[in-house]
């Protein structure tokens, strides 16, 4: 789920070197998760009525550390494109 979450957000943004689509990729990929063990608890007759007691913060926190989980991965791609990585890969699988 989490890698679907991710796919879409970046088939819509197609830019994944700017801050706020890579910030909005992190929260979608993040909540996929959030959502997943949501589901199983659905699924599997958990208690979710006391789990819903701190769901909103914990929601919150996915979104948070989502976006901030964007922004890190971003920069790296910034880093990476700034150094060559992905030059070197692309005359290295040309040999």
């Amino acid at each position: 789920m989490v890698g679907v979450g991710v796919e879409f957000a970046l088939w819509l943004v197609k830019n994944p070197e700017s801050f706020l689509p890579a910030a909005l990729m992190g929260i979608f990929g993040h909540c996929g998760k959030f959502l997943v063990k949501w589901g199983l608890g659905l699924l599997t007759d958990a208690p979710i009525g006391i789990v819903a007691l701190g769901m909103a913060y914990s929601f919150l926190s996915y979104i948070v550390f989502g976006a901030i989980g964007g922004v890190l991965g971003c920069l790296s791609l910034r880093a990476l494109r700034k150094a060559g990585f992905f030059t070197y890969l692309s005359e290295r699988r040309s040999i």
